[in-house]
């Protein structure tokens, strides 16, 4: 998930690089959703937006440390498309 617009070792394009890396709480990531095939994830994502089957996954909250030795709250969300 590279940004050519802005520098390639700038931290806006690393974290965005880190973040196009990671699995949400579903396991799923872009990743999988590029080889699944984006329009066909798309097209699936508004039928069930039309058709009201469409549910939100729980987001899995976790804790990072800080540099003050506290913790910090972190929601990680799926990807993936829930369904009742």
């Amino acid at each position: 998930m590279k940004r050519p617009e802005i520098g390639a070792t700038s931290p806006l394009n690393v974290a965005s690089t880190k973040v196009g890396l990671s699995r949400g709480i579903d396991g799923q990531d872009f990743a999988e959703i590029e080889g699944y095939g984006v329009e066909r994830w798309l097209a699936e994502l508004a039928l069930a937006l039309r058709q009201e089957t469409y549910r939100l996954e729980p987001i899995r909250q976790v804790y990072i440390p800080k540099a003050n030795g506290k913790l910090r709250p972190l929601g990680i969300s799926a990807c993936g498309i829930g369904s009742a």
